[in-house]
């Protein structure tokens, strides 16, 4: 019996979700539906139907917006890592098609959002506030 039967419909999504999220920056970064249709086995016009039809979400869509979700964490935690080498490690054609990607999901060019997390780390802390004394009415 093949792999193909094996696995019910509504069980395929799930272990697609496992494989996108689980893949490393080398491997998510050429990562394409094919790719995903082959490792697990299936028919990538099946997997692609059911897998929207689960996630409301297409499959490369869904690819792209785990990459955005990367990059925001790689410059949320402050690395020193320019904006067209991070585009690069994660697989877009130019610098220009992954700042407009990041803006559409996390709305902030990447430059911009790795200004203000630089600016966050480097500002001076907010002294803690004195509570305010309650004064009673006097009657």
């Amino acid at each position: 019996m093949s792999r193909k039967k094996v696995l019910k419909k509504e069980n395929l999504t799930e272990p697609a979700v496992a494989y996108i999220l689980t893949r490393n920056y080398e491997d998510i970064q050429n990562l394409k539906a094919e790719d995903l249709a082959a490792s697990l086995k299936i028919d990538l016009d099946q997997l692609s139907a059911l897998f929207e039809k689960e996630q409301k979400i297409s499959i490369p869509v869904f690819i792209e917006r785990e990459k955005i979700y990367r990059a925001y964490f790689v410059l949320h935690k402050g690395l020193d890592i320019a904006i067209p080498e991070l585009s690069e490690r994660l697989g877009f054609a130019s610098s220009a098609e992954f700042e407009k990607s990041f803006e559409k999901y996390i709305c902030v060019k990447p430059g911009k959002y790795k200004e203000f997390i630089k600016k966050m780390k480097n500002r001076e802390p907010v002294p803690a506030q004195k509570k305010p004394r309650i004064v009673e009415k006097i009657p």
